[in-house]
C-alpha cells in the first residue's frame, strides 16, 4: 500500500511544542510534495528533485532538533533514536540518488518517507509525553533552534 499523505491530530503530540510544530511542518511538506508529484505525472523533473531535497533537509533539521533536546533532558533512549534517524537518513539518500540517476521514482521515496514519519511520531507519542511532562527543558535551548517555518524563508 503506498502511503499518501498525513494529517496531524492532538493524539500525535509528543508533550514538546517545538517538536510537534517540526512534526506537522514536515507532515505539511509531505503531503505538498506527494501531490506535487502526482500533479507531474510521477516522473524526474528538477521541480519535483527540489520538493523531496527541501523535504530531506527539513527531516534533517529535525532530527538535530529532536536529538539536541533528548540529550538535554537526559532521554534514556537517545541512541535508540540516534540510530533509527540515521538509519533512515541513509535509506532516503540511497532512494534519492536512485531518484536523481532515473532508477527510482520519486513515488516510492515519499511513500517510504511518510510511512516512516507515521511510525515514528505514534512510536514518539507514547515514549516521550510522559517524559516531557517531567522534564524540564531550559530556555536556552527552545531558543538556539530553527522554527520549522525558518527553515525554507
Amino acid at each position: 500500500m503506498i502511503a499518501t499523505c498525513i494529517e496531524w491530530t492532538p493524539s500525535m503530540s509528543v508533550g514538546h511544542l517545538l517538536i510537534d510544530d517540526q512534526h506537522k511542518a514536515i507532515m505539511k511538506l509531505s503531503s505538498e510534495t506527494f501531490k506535487f508529484i502526482h500533479s507531474h505525472d510521477n516522473t524526474y523533473s528538477n521541480a519535483i528533485r527540489d520538493h523531496l531535497l527541501d523535504l530531506l533537509i527539513l527531516f534533517d533539521t529535525h532530527f538535530e532538533t529532536e536529538e539536541k533536546l533528548l540529550r538535554e533532558v537526559r532521554f534514556p533512549d537517545v541512541g535508540k533514536q540516534t540510530k533509527e534517524h540515521r538509519e533512515f537518513k541513509e535509506k532516503v539518500s540511497s532512494m534519492y540518488v536512485n531518484f536523481v540517476e532515473g532508477e527510482a521514482d520519486p513515488i516510492s521515496l515519499i511513500s517510504y518517507m511518510v510511512e516512516w514519519l507515521n511510525k515514528d511520531i505514534a512510536e514518539e507519542a507514547v515514549c516521550f509525553q510522559s517524559f516531557f511532562s517531567r522534564s524540564w527543558v531550559s530556555p536556552k535551548f527552545t531558543d538556539t533552534l530553527l522554527s520549522p517555518d525558518s527553515v525554507f524563508r
